[in-house]
């Protein structure tokens, strides 16, 4: 089946233009909005594979602009709805907070063939990648380091250094020769790659393995403290993996 947008869109120039930038590609549009709220009464998973929401409107202090509680509740559906979303310079302010209610592609008006292309093809193959940076962990082409001390720590107890080789921005796996209790918390740098800087979280134990061949045990790990900078770094390095993986690098995935 061809993918079917479900296009919101007040203005009628910028209609045309989107429809004419998929004119002759597998992309439909079935059906037309004028404003973000309809899209919660209309959209659904078996009728439209994507939907495209305009900027609109402003955030006042306390409470967000109507059209990101509309892309929240999108992403809220089960199964969550594939969002993109269009904006001009006027509504551009909006576009963090868009992304944060979980938004996964953006495309700038006005509207040209190659920009809204991309952005749906992106979104297709983007989504099982932004599902898995949020339930999973990824594994690595190639293990990280990563020190890590526990919360019941004294002042001198020096830090371990240990490798994960399965990591994302809701935790890791790592393997150590120390016994770690389940539920046990951990204060970690992580390091990534291409970076000298380290990231450093707070996580908890939530399952542990023993690996009797190599002796070891195998510690999952799930973020319980980590800044949103430290997220989004941890963010780029999974996407650019996924990539290489897809370019023929090796490299999977694995349920944290």
């Amino acid at each position: 089946m061809n993918p079917r947008v479900l296009l919101v869109e007040p203005d009628p120039v910028d209609r045309k233009s989107f429809l004419d930038s998929v004119a002759g590609t597998e992309y439909l549009v079935p059906e037309m909005l004028s404003q973000p709220e309809e899209a919660l009464r209309r959209y659904s998973p078996r009728e439209f594979h994507v939907v495209v929401v305009p900027l609109l409107g402003k955030s006042a202090v306390g409470a967000p602009a109507p059209v990101i509680e509309v892309i929240r509740k999108l992403r809220g559906l089960a199964p969550p709805a594939r969002v993109v979303v269009s904006y001009d310079d006027a509504h551009k302010i909006l576009l963090a907070e868009a992304m944060s209610a979980g938004a996964l592609g953006q495309i700038k008006k006005p509207f040209t063939k190659g920009v809204v292309r991309t952005a749906l093809t992106n979104v297709f193959r983007r989504k099982s990648a932004t599902e898995l940076l949020r339930r999973e962990t990824f594994q690595l082409r190639r293990p990280i380091l990563v020190t890590y001390r526990l919360a019941t720590d004294g002042f001198l107890k020096k830090s371990r250094s240990v490798t994960a080789d399965n990591l994302g921005t809701t935790g890791l796996t790592l393997r150590t020769s120390e016994a770690i209790g389940a539920q046990t918390t951990l204060r970690l740098e992580i390091g990534l790659p291409h970076t000298t800087a380290a990231v450093k979280a707070v996580g908890i134990a939530t399952r542990v393995h023993f690996i009797s061949d190599v002796k070891q045990h195998e510690v999952v790990v799930q973020f319980t403290e980590i800044g949103e900078s430290e997220r989004e770094a941890i963010k780029h390095v999974i996407m650019a993996e996924m990539d290489q993986k897809k370019r023929g690098g090796g490299g999977g995935d694995r349920v944290l």
